[in-house]
């Protein structure tokens, strides 16, 4: 994305010098990339993020330089919560109780479960996602489950959530996971659930993966829908992204760079 502004000018006729760095899920990589893109190679801005930890260690060091990170993708509740930082998606936590809001008031749920994967800070923030739900419909969560595994076997989750007489479940599973808790729901044979998803499901692939289940999914999304090809926000970011041949998927929207220095 940063070629496509540059191919056409930049910014204001100033074009973009931009890096990229991995923090590896370390936070004293993170930390120690953060100090060398501001003390030393005196950025003017960062932007891009989608780090799993970052915000939460840097957010006093951009505090301390007087630096604005516009994440492409906040993840971290500190993410939601700094000055200097700020993520042009939603986040997962407004989106949960947003998803929650569907379930109740389109969906006509009556008990809605919830399981998480949490990690870090996140084990707070999803279940406060959840109690701003409880108090914007007055309705009480049936389960909330914050033990659930990045990966592996769905199997008993699926079978607490048919037991516990849910008929809405809202899961936070990665990519390949939207794909293996329907494809678990079809191998065991759990039906009359919806299965409401956020946007990491958003993806042409999983829609692929699961043109054949007859299970009720819905998957939300932070960012203006790209499947909307008609919609202005979207036009320049399909050209690019087909330009380049990656896939269209909602966490593409963000690109994982730093702004370095703009040359006029």
């Amino acid at each position: 994305m940063y070629d496509a502004v540059n191919a056409v000018g930049g910014i204001n006729g100033c074009k973009i010098d931009y890096e990229i760095a991995d923090d590896k899920a370390d936070p004293q990589v993170a930390a120690q990339a953060a100090r060398d893109f501001i003390d030393n190679k005196k950025v003017v801005a960062l932007t891009g993020g989608a780090s799993l930890l970052e915000c939460a260690v840097n957010a006093p060091t951009y505090k301390r330089a007087g630096v604005s990170s516009v994440h492409g993708l906040g993840v971290d509740p500190a993410c939601f919560n700094s000055p200097n930082i700020a993520p042009v998606n939603v986040g997962p936590y407004t989106l949960t109780t947003a998803m929650g809001l569907f379930a109740s008031n389109t969906l006509k749920t009556k008990n809605l479960c919830a399981m998480f994967i949490t990690f870090g800070g996140t084990q707070e923030a999803y279940k406060a996602s959840i109690a701003r739900w409880e108090q914007l419909t007055g309705q009480k969560a049936k389960l909330v489950d914050l033990t659930v595994p990045t990966s592996g076997d769905y199997t008993p989750f699926l079978i607490k959530a048919r037991d516990e007489g849910c008929d809405a479940v809202i899961s936070n599973a990665g990519e390949p996971g939207v794909v293996a808790w329907v494809k678990t729901a079809d191998a065991q044979m759990v039906t009359g659930i919806n299965l409401l998803f956020l946007s990491s499901g958003y993806t042409v692939e999983v829609a692929k993966a699961l043109a054949d289940s007859k299970q009720l999914i819905y998957v939300g999304t932070e960012w203006e829908p790209y499947t909307e090809e008609n919609s202005a926000a979207n036009k320049d970011w399909i050209t690019a992204m087909n330009a380049a041949k990656r896939p269209l998927t909602a966490f593409r929207r963000a690109a994982i760079s730093r702004l370095r220095r703009c040359w006029a």
